[in-house]
């Protein structure tokens, strides 16, 4: 094992089994098996694992009814799961510092508004995305380099994830 490869959360597959693409009802039965099944391995030893996926955690950031999207397109801003993140409370909070890292704002709310499981895509096979929305204040200047867009002005994106969680903007 690389000593210098980080650890990432890892969970068994068998719960995600019967979910396909962005959920937007959230399961107690998965949310415990993240927690309470989940383990610790780098992402080397997990490549070709058949029985476990890595969990991530993607946030969209609003003001509004507007997102923030990066210069490349990207609206949901992901983070790896860490050993020093353990129970759902410590992941809403890496979720919370997530957005506030990329907004440069105070966040006002933070809420899991789903998860992106797609065995299909090669891009999304090996991740398990839980999908959290942050609010920050409507008058949250825009940070070098990225946009406040609306649901319409989206372009397109260069990641997987962030087509997917533009169903999250309301």
């Amino acid at each position: 094992m690389d000593d210098d490869e980080p650890l990432v959360r890892v969970m068994p597959r068998t719960p995600l089994y019967p979910l396909r693409g962005l959920i937007t009802r959230i399961d107690l039965t998965v949310l415990t098996a993240i927690d309470e099944e989940g383990w610790f391995a780098t992402r080397k030893a997990i490549a070709g694992d058949v029985d476990g996926k890595e969990v991530r955690l993607a946030v969209v950031v609003t003001r509004g009814t507007e997102a923030l999207v990066d210069a490349e397109g990207r609206l949901a801003f992901e983070a790896a799961i860490g050993p020093e993140c353990e129970g759902l409370v410590a992941l809403k909070l890496l979720a919370k510092a997530t957005a506030e890292q990329v907004s440069c704002a105070k966040v006002k709310g933070i809420e899991l508004v789903g998860y992106l499981n797609d065995d299909i895509d090669p891009a999304l096979r090996h991740v398990f995305v839980l999908a959290y929305r942050a609010r920050v204040p409507v008058d949250t200047v825009v940070p070098a380099g990225y946009s406040w867009l609306g649901k319409a002005q989206l372009p397109r994106p260069v990641d997987m994830v962030s087509v997917k969680f533009a169903d999250l903007l309301v």
